[in-house]
């Protein structure tokens, strides 16, 4: 449900952890939250996105879980 990505984008930005999500359009309406495309192959039918707190983007968890899936994928 939309609502459950919105309080998932929401806890994010108040620096409760990191999340996937598929990307939306209002996504970069959100404050302080940092958004990685994880992938842009156009055979799945979501683009997902590692959300994390604007403060947090550049962290090594936040640097390490993008560096592993983009290795897998």
């Amino acid at each position: 449900e939309l609502d459950a990505l919105e309080t998932i984008t929401k806890m994010v930005g108040q620096g409760l952890g990191i999340a996937f999500l598929p990307h939306w359009t209002s996504l970069e309406h959100y404050g302080n939250i940092a958004v990685l495309p994880l992938n842009a192959d156009t055979r799945y039918g979501r683009n997902l996105v590692l959300l994390s707190h604007r403060a947090f983007s550049a962290t090594s968890l936040v640097t390490l879980t993008e560096t592993i899936l983009q290795s897998v994928s």
